[in-house]
């Protein structure tokens, strides 16, 4: 096993990780070997590289802990990949690389330390593809599809991605969870977990847990699950800030751009869809001398959102809801720039986390502002037809025509 993570240090602890497991697999299979990991090393360790024992026995020790590439992670992987093909030899092996995320941290920072990690997959992808008997496991969050590994495993169609649990199997996990037949879970309850937890099961766990906790669910082991008085919609997720749940999704909200992040507070404001120019009411100045630009910026930032699945595109809303198109609003083939998008925020967890970062007076005054814009967008351009209409007609001053009149 050996995980990397966007930490300095991070490529040594994988080093340490695989030689520690790796000699792990070797005391398994022959008792003689020494508890001590790095005796361990000593004497597994093929004659061949002898001379970078005293290197790895650094890195064991942690006195070459803080390096996070270079020579000494290079003689560690070379190292694993010489005792790995020793072990092949007398039992099957499984070789896991799982490269953790960090969401405080912007992707340049880790640029690096996913350089090294695709790197040492390179190797194990050699190793896998020469040897039957060593197989290769690669945990990641996003895959390089330039990488061999993946190119292996897409040809070989086994390439997973991962996704949260549909209704039925919440609801599966919540009985097994709880020690409860399935039909005794309130349906409110499945409701409330499904939206918050999008189906992740660490998620599931600890929404179960804080109910419980809170008093707001009771239940009686092998019989039923029943809620208190109060209602759930009531309950403020954003104050459960000690879980990974939450803890996890305010580090998502804190690792975004400024524009990014205001236009995510922004759009927690609305129940439901809205338009680019709503958000533009509120954060781009309508005289200032860059209004154009500001608001391709503040597109990039949708479009980042929407990347992230934190918004979603919608369809324009129906006539007869309140943001429907009115009878003198274009259609979209009158409209000379392409159609209207629509936006909507229908993550639950992030809608709550993000919206108790908004104070109410600015959460009221975005919903004005984007009021006001809208009923000018559906006046105003009637109005100013008029205007240009008059501007239109060529004025000649009195003077003018009596001077005119006088040379006639």
């Amino acid at each position: 096993f050996g995980t990397m993570g966007p930490r300095p240090g991070e490529s040594a602890r994988m080093a340490v990780e695989l030689l520690r497991s790796t000699v792990g697999v070797f005391r398994h299979l022959d008792a003689s070997v020494p508890a001590d990991d790095v005796q361990a090393l000593v004497q597994v360790v093929p004659p061949s590289l002898a001379s970078s024992v005293p290197m790895l026995v650094d890195l064991l020790s942690g006195q070459a802990y803080g390096q996070s590439s270079g020579d000494v992670f290079d003689t560690a992987v070379t190292v694993v990949i010489s005792m790995l093909t020793m072990l092949k030899k007398q039992i099957p092996v499984l070789v896991v690389l799982q490269f953790e995320h960090g969401t405080s941290l912007f992707p340049s920072t880790t640029r690096e330390d996913q350089r090294i990690f695709w790197k040492m997959t390179t190797k194990l992808a050699e190793l896998v593809q020469k040897e039957k008997s060593v197989a290769g496991l690669i945990l990641c969050r996003e895959a390089d599809m330039s990488n061999i590994a993946v190119k292996q495993a897409m040809q070989t169609k086994s390439v997973i991605h991962l996704k949260g649990l549909t209704g039925e199997n919440i609801l599966e996990y919540m009985g097994n969870y709880l020690g409860v037949p399935e039909h005794t879970v309130p349906q409110e309850l499945r409701r409330f977990v499904s939206q918050v937890t999008l189906g992740n099961p660490l998620y599931i766990r600890e929404t179960l847990d804080q109910l419980m906790e809170d008093q707001h669910l009771r239940v009686k082991a092998g019989q039923s699950a029943s809620l208190e008085k109060g209602g759930l919609d009531k309950i403020d997720i954003a104050a459960w800030n000690h879980t990974q749940m939450v803890g996890g999704t305010v580090c998502l909200l804190e690792s975004l751009d400024p524009i990014e992040a205001a236009a995510l507070k922004m759009s927690t404001c609305f129940e439901g869809p809205f338009t680019l120019p709503d958000l533009a009411a509120s954060s781009c100045s309508q005289w200032g001398g860059a209004t154009h630009f500001d608001l391709l910026r503040l597109y990039r930032a949708t479009q980042k959102l929407i990347s992230m699945n934190i918004i979603e595109n919608v369809d324009p809303p129906t006539a007869n809801s309140p943001r429907g198109p009115e009878s003198s609003t274009p259609t979209q083939e009158e409209r000379p720039f392409g159609r209207t998008q629509y936006f909507q925020m229908q993550n639950v967890l992030v809608r709550t986390v993000g919206a108790a970062m908004v104070l109410e007076a600015q959460k009221k005054s975005v919903k004005r502002n984007a009021l006001i814009d809208r009923v000018l967008k559906q006046d105003l351009p009637e109005r100013m037809t008029t205007l240009a209409a008059k501007k239109s007609v060529q004025h000649i001053p009195w003077y003018y025509e009596r001077a005119l009149r006088r040379m006639l």
